[in-house]
């Protein structure tokens, strides 16, 4: 890893403690990961139930709202990646609001669709799926495998990603506010030959294509109309395009009525200049328990 000096590299796989080890001078670390028992009392969902993830015998993977929260994504199904043992995913576009990654649990298992069949608080195949909700609102997400997701029947064939929500608790009203702002970058854009190198190239290639004179002309840009040099990619697209989100939450109640409220808003904007495809979403969640 190439890194400067004053960073700080994190190790982390799990069902162990995360290390923060500052770089320094140091061009070797050594690091020994230490077991997280506290990880294997948390509460797995498996199918219509619950169990401590020390008990649990099937294949199951899972990750919390926190963790899924410290990627800064439109779709929760870019954040899913990498971060739970059997599940993979593609993306095929970064559209603004779109792009969302295909999600396969252990690879192509049927004939037919081969995505793993969405829970979302108990109800199946809820319209839109997962990719519109909003980490603050989750509280875990546990992804079903082979025969531990076999309890939803053929549908289950490619898996099953059940997700809880969070729900109010008992006690005094909590409010909790979140907001960020950062950028996208491309990876890579292309760069191409200027005007004058590409009409030398074609020379090269086909003799006589242009005289001196239209070498000339593409050289020093005196004719911009007939000799034009035109950076298309830089006329058409940012180096960097701003992506917003906001999120309040309020949450308490008592024996007998709990609540859980969260209004969010997200914005990204395209790399296109002066784009028209540029995302905006406003969420409003309320999950209410009463006896």
């Amino acid at each position: 890893l190439e890194v400067p000096s004053k960073s700080t590299i994190v190790f982390s796989y799990i069902g162990y403690q995360a290390q923060e080890v500052p770089v320094g001078n140091q061009s070797t670390i050594n690091v020994t990961l230490k077991e997280d028992t506290q990880k294997l009392e948390e509460v797995v969902v498996v199918g219509y139930g619950t169990q401590k993830k020390v008990t649990v015998t099937g294949s199951v993977a899972s990750v919390s709202g926190e963790e899924l929260k410290a990627s800064p994504t439109t779709n929760l199904s870019n954040g899913m990646v990498g971060r739970m043992p059997g599940v993979i995913g593609f993306q095929k576009s970064d559209e603004p609001g779109g792009g969302g990654t295909t999600i396969r649990v252990r690879g192509t298992n049927s004939l037919g669709s081969n995505d793993p069949l969405v829970v979302i608080d108990g109800i199946p195949d809820r319209d839109g799926g997962f990719n519109r909700l909003n980490p603050t609102e989750i509280e875990s997400i546990s992804v079903l495998k082979d025969a531990s997701a076999a309890i939803y029947g053929a549908r289950a064939a490619n898996g099953v990603i059940l997700i809880t929500t969070k729900r109010g608790k008992e006690g005094k009203a909590t409010v909790t506010f979140n907001a960020s702002g950062g950028f996208s970058q491309p990876t890579r854009l292309p760069k191409m030959a200027n005007a004058f190198e590409y009409a030398t190239m074609v020379n090269e290639i086909n003799p006589g294509t242009w005289t001196d004179e239209d070498l000339r002309l593409f050289q020093d840009g005196s004719d911009p109309w007939g000799h034009p040099d035109t950076d298309w990619f830089n006329e058409t697209l940012k180096s960097w395009s701003p992506q917003t989100y906001a999120n309040a939450t309020i949450d308490g109640g008592t024996e007998n009525v709990k609540y859980f409220v969260s209004v969010s808003a997200k914005g990204q904007d395209a790399f296109y200049r002066h784009s028209g495809s540029n995302y905006h979403q406003y969420d409003l969640k309320m999950n209410l328990d009463m006896k």
